[in-house]
Parts: C-alpha cells; sequence; structure tokens
C-alpha cells in the first residue's frame, strides 16, 4: 500500500542508514517537520541499555510505544535528524501517529536538551 498523504506525528517504518554512511536497517521514525518536497524524520531505536551516558541523554524514552505501532519499548534519537524527498514516500510504511501525551513531553524534552547543550544541535 503507498503511502501519499503521510504527515507529521507520523511514525512510519523506513530504510535508514547507519551514521557510518556504511548500510543501514529498517527501523521506525517519526516524521517531524515537511516541506512540499521534503520531510525531516528522526530515528526511533529499542537499543539504550548499552549505549554511553552521553548518548542516552539524547534519547526521549516513548512512553506510550505500544499505543503508537512499536513492538518495544523505544526511544527517539533527538539528533538523529534526516531529510528525506517527499516522493520516496511510497517507501515508507505507516505504523502509527505519535501521541499527544509523547508529543507534549518530546517537546518538553528537546527543549531542556538544547539548554543543556546550548548550540550542539543548533548546527
Amino acid at each position: 500500500m503507498k503511502n501519499t498523504n503521510l504527515q507529521v506525528s507520523d511514525i512510519v517504518t523506513a530504510y535508514i542508514t547507519f551514521v557510518n554512511g556504511k548500510g543501514g536497517k529498517r527501523r521506525p521514525a517519526l516524521i517531524v517537520a515537511d516541506t512540499n518536497d521534503k520531510f525531516a524524520m528522526v530515528s526511533i531505536t529499542s537499543k539504550y541499555e548499552n549505549k554511553s551516558d552521553q548518548i542516552k541523554k539524547q534519547y526521549y524514552p516513548l512512553e506510550d510505544w505500544v499505543k503508537e505501532g512499536l513492538t518495544k519499548k523505544s526511544y527517539i534519537d533527538i539528533l538523529s535528524l534526516k531529510w528525506v524527498k517527499r516522493d520516496l514516500q511510497s517507501r515508507f510504511k505507516k505504523i502509527g501517529i505519535i501521541t499527544i501525551n509523547d508529543e507534549q513531553k518530546l517537546s518538553e524534552f528537546v527543549i531542556k536538551y538544547r539548554k543543556e547543550f546550548k548550540g550542539r544541535i543548533d548546527k
């Protein structure tokens, strides 16, 4: 089924490349912004426990992950922002929508993070 009207707050699965640029995997992502021709997405991961304390600080823990269509306790990596061309949306599969509760708490989390690490995510 093709997705022709994805929007901000949708949780989708998409092929996400690894940070080092070598390979990637299909994983959940949250659409956080859109323009006429692109979506901005952040990665969602279930890998948390073995991360460094520094990395954990950039992971927002989703509270309503079951309601949002995820199968494991999951975290949004707020520093993983990627822009994807809208014409690729047929490759995404919508699995859910972020709840208002998580959306509000994610916003608060980002504001707190920006105050603590001023300039790091403004680049």
